[in-house]
């Protein structure tokens, strides 16, 4: 859904919002390309999760061995963004 919304370029931040608690509470469950997306998506949008995002890297840290190359691009690309 995260994803479906950046690509289309519509921010709700509401589901946003909502969205990051919930990812929060289930980012040991998801594969890399799951944390990749939805960082991405966060990022695409322009809506700021910090505690989202502290989350979502000590995951990344954890499974950084899983992490292909694009997985690890579009990571790093939504950092920077």
């Amino acid at each position: 859904t995260l994803w479906s919304y950046a690509t289309v370029g519509h921010s709700s931040p509401d589901l946003f919002d909502n969205a990051a608690a919930e990812v929060m509470k289930k980012l040991d469950s998801f594969k890399p390309q799951e944390i990749s997306n939805t960082l991405w998506s966060y990022a695409t949008v322009g809506h700021s999760s910090p505690d989202l995002f502290d989350n979502a890297a000590a995951e990344v840290m954890k499974k950084l061995d899983s992490f292909k190359p694009q997985e690890i691009s579009n990571t790093l690309w939504s950092y920077a963004t």
